[in-house]
């Protein structure tokens, strides 16, 4: 079984087979170097006149991440770019989102959000085939999967 970011490692504890839990922070890198941000930060306790990365593993209610993006423009963040891993977006999440002052919110493509994208203008996604398609060709040929996440 390959799975990515699990929300706990112990997951792979329910399995009777071989896991492997991929990461999706190579498609995240990527797209922060397209955004091609000057002294960005993904936390820190003084966010003024800084663009700040919020990542969170699971949106769904997204409301902590919503008051995370409030708390840092209060601060005086000039940007609040937000990624995670899995998109699932419940209720109103994504309205609530849209509304707030995030800047840009990117998901992974684990979850469509074809449909979403075209009424939420903050989402987007990065494509994680590449890592999968990777993990498996690893996996068949017994190769070490940690090379996949090497800076």
């Amino acid at each position: 079984v390959l799975t990515m970011d699990l929300h706990t490692p112990q997951v792979q504890g329910y399995f009777d087979v071989p896991v492997d839990n991929i990461t999706a922070e190579p498609a995240f890198r990527d797209w922060i170097k397209e955004l091609h941000l000057n002294e960005a930060v993904l936390v820190t306790p003084n966010p003024e006149d800084r663009d700040c990365i919020i990542y969170d593993d699971i949106a769904d209610t997204c409301v902590s991440i919503v008051k995370t993006a409030e708390f840092l423009k209060q601060q005086g963040a000039k940007r609040v770019f937000c990624m995670a891993t899995h998109g699932l977006f419940s209720r109103e999440s994504l309205q609530m989102c849209e509304d707030s002052p995030i800047d840009q919110f990117v998901v992974t493509d684990t979850i469509d959000q074809h449909e979403n994208m075209e009424h939420y203008p903050k989402l987007h996604t990065v494509d994680v085939s590449h890592l999968f398609a990777e993990a498996i060709r690893r996996v068949h040929n017994n190769e070490p999967l940690l090379k996949l996440f090497k800076l």
